[in-house]
């Protein structure tokens, strides 16, 4: 709520110093207060079997109003971002579900304990206010789901150069660095990323669209004219769970915990060297080593990746920084959160050393996972890549440990 000022020292002299200088923030708005959420909630609480099964069920509707963010378009030469203000109101609607069972029998004459649980939720967010009349896709607009991707459709590779000279799409607006290129690389070539023409003409006055316009772009780039890109997927999570499963007989316990993600979209950040490799800077130092088996070549026409080609995935002009439907990732995942075996060694030997209780366990942390990433990289971790898409955080580590509980 206050516009500061920022003092550095340039990297450069100035005769044989390093001058000072200042930068103030941007504007901030002169009524920024809080965000306001209304929030309704109805549920159920169900036990049955003696409160051996047991059942929790919430809806809810969350309504945020004046959510910060920036208020007013400015025009370039005011010289600063738009201030955020309280200029938006959305709407989330969820539920919340929760199951358990707990019981135990007799087995080979011990008692046998078990139990085993579910929790399960979703939600969706959507923008109810904002002052987009216009429906602009670089900022919220009114009907807008939460996380919203936008991007192009694909057709495959261009299957000879032939094809791809005569081709009557003019993709110069996703394959800027290729039209941009000098000599033989100038162009499009065999093993390059064909874009559809989703943007419709009706060339014959029936009132039936029937030819593309000839060109990818991103027309007015607003939800009634998007140009050639439709919405492909969302970034936010959907259908989150986690599971409990336990046991314990003859001082034998063991327990289990999975936690998951139904589905989640990502497109990675042209600077996610990890999933490009040498597509957005070629003189990356990590490769994998069966990135060239994904690489087209004429032995390899069906390969994930285009023909190799540098710098194509570095800028969102360009033919992989481009969102694109070929692309786009499902991080859901389903991960072995916890693992923990222990024994408790019986009280009657234990009476002889004076000792209460001793049990040893082993306990595992992120064990494992499944995701349907792993298709497409061995190397991303999928939470990682839910952090952002650049995956400039380390990912999930694996833990094992071994211990002794005592009680004297």
């Amino acid at each position: 709520y206050i516009r500061g000022i920022n003092v550095g020292t340039l990297s450069y002299l100035f005769g044989d110093a390093r001058p000072i200088y200042a930068t103030i923030d941007a504007p901030v708005s002169p009524d920024l207060t809080w965000e306001v959420i209304d929030q309704y909630n109805i549920g159920l609480d169900y036990a049955m079997f003696d409160n051996r099964f047991n059942f929790t069920a919430e809806a809810y509707i969350r309504d945020t109003k004046g959510m910060l963010t920036e208020g007013i378009a400015l025009p370039g030469v005011y010289g600063a971002t738009s201030p955020k203000m309280n200029a938006a109101d959305m709407r989330t609607k969820g539920y919340e579900l929760s199951l358990s069972w707990r019981d135990q029998f007799m087995l080979a004459g011990k008692p046998f304990a078990y139990s085993a649980s579910l929790v399960f939720s979703d939600y969706i967010t959507k923008i109810t206010k904002f002052d987009n009349p216009e429906k602009v896709l670089s900022n919220y607009y009114v009907g807008q789901t939460y996380g919203e991707i936008w991007g192009y459709e694909t057709d495959g590779y261009f299957i000879s150069d032939e094809e791809a000279k005569n081709w009557h799409i003019d993709q110069s607006a996703v394959s800027d660095i290729i039209f941009a290129s000098a000599g033989d690389e100038y162009g499009l070539r065999v093993g390059d990323l064909k874009y559809v023409d989703q943007l419709t003409i009706d060339t014959d006055g029936d009132g039936i669209p029937d030819k593309g316009d000839g060109k990818i772009s991103t027309g007015a780039n607003t939800v009634d004219n998007p140009g050639d890109r439709k919405i492909l997927g969302n970034t936010q999570p959907r259908y989150q769970y986690g599971i409990n499963l336990g046991a314990s007989w003859l001082g034998f316990d063991f327990s289990i915990f999975l936690q998951g993600v139904g589905h989640m979209d990502w497109y990675p950040n042209p600077e996610a060297e990890l999933f490009w490799g040498p597509y957005s800077r070629p003189y990356a130092t990590f490769i994998p080593g069966d990135f060239m088996s994904k690489m087209w070549s004429e032995d390899n026409p069906d390969s994930y990746f285009p023909r190799p080609r540098g710098y194509i995935a570095l800028k969102k002009n360009r033919t992989l920084g481009a969102i694109n439907d070929r692309y786009l990732q499902n991080i859901g995942y389903c991960r072995l959160k916890n693992l923990t075996f222990g024994y408790t060694i019986p009280e009657k030997i234990m009476k002889k050393a004076h000792i209460s209780q001793l049990r040893i366990f082993f306990s595992g942390e992120n064990l494992a996972y499944a995701s349907p990433l792993k298709k497409s990289t061995k190397h991303i971790d999928p939470e990682q890549a839910a952090t952002g898409g650049n995956l400039s955080v380390y990912p999930w580590q694996k833990t094992f440990m071994f211990g002794i509980d005592l009680t004297f």
